[in-house]
């Protein structure tokens, strides 16, 4: 646990100019304009010249910031935070009992899939059966092999059961541990959460309690971080599709997505033409 005594805002040194001024706490120079020793983080006094400790203030100080969008950091154990605002300003706090999570409402999945896929129907009833049961299920295989139509007809039949649940698709970038848990914060609790904290993160949500069917397409984490963030939402059911088998046999239903066959494809290629 980090307690927020020893917590030190750094700025990197640089030369003193004009009237000197000394921190009240470590008597290290600093420039007449500072709000934060750079040395020892703590706050300057203007009045008397002392100091106390950044984020333990009477109440939240605030300081001028540039080009940051809404967030929060929690550091430790997540009881001290710093909020910032898109207008430029931050307050540095301190709250009781970790941060600021509150949990909203997930909704009902839609239904854009198509469940008559050729050949896949033994696949998506039984990947649909195991997701009823609370069994996580990936779907891997060759990149252009059909996963994702696959994946997509599942979420349909979980949507005409009124599951309700998210949507991660890749974008530009490949998904990350990190990338996915900030996705899943922003997207279970309302509000970004800049490089969350895995053990803080855990917490809150048991805490909240979070019951969703999550898909992700193209997750290609290795196994290790895979086994991490299905440990983090433990009381989530996960559907992944991605391009090698990465699920541990007891951590969920793996079904590889094999290519169509010969009179498959050509009943595919008939339909498409009409």
């Amino acid at each position: 646990m980090v307690s927020p005594e020893h917590i030190r805002v750094r700025r990197g040194r640089k030369p003193v100019t004009g009237r000197a001024v000394r921190c009240g706490n470590c008597r290290q120079p600093m420039e007449p304009d500072d709000i934060f020793c750079g040395e020892c983080g703590t706050r300057r006094d203007n009045a008397a010249g002392t100091g106390t400790r950044a984020g333990l203030a009477a109440g939240p100080a605030g300081v001028s910031i540039r080009d940051v969008v809404g967030s929060q950091i929690a550091v430790g154990d997540g009881n001290v935070q710093i909020r910032m605002s898109v207008d430029g300003t931050s307050q540095f706090g301190h709250h009781e009992g970790g941060i600021e999570l509150r949990a909203r409402e997930i909704p009902v999945l839609t239904a854009a899939g198509r469940t008559d896929l050729i050949g896949r129907d033994a696949l998506i009833g039984q990947a649909a059966a195991d997701l009823s049961r609370g069994i996580s299920v990936q779907l891997f295989g060759v990149p252009g092999v059909g996963r994702s139509a696959v994946a997509a007809a599942v979420i349909r039949r979980q949507a005409a059961a009124q599951v309700r649940g998210v949507e991660l698709f890749r974008g530009n970038q490949a998904h990350t541990l990190e990338s996915v848990y900030r996705r899943l914060v922003l997207v279970f609790f309302g509000m970004p959460w800049f490089e969350p904290e895995e053990a803080v993160l855990r917490l809150e949500v048991a805490k909240a309690d979070l019951r969703a069917l999550v898909l992700i397409t193209d997750c290609d984490l290795p196994p290790g971080d895979l086994g991490r963030l299905l440990g983090t939402f433990s009381g989530c059911t996960f559907l992944l599709t991605s391009r090698q088998q990465t699920l541990p046999a007891d951590a969920g239903a793996v079904y590889e997505v094999d290519p169509l066959t010969s009179s498959q494809a050509r009943e595919l290629m008939t339909r498409a033409l009409g």
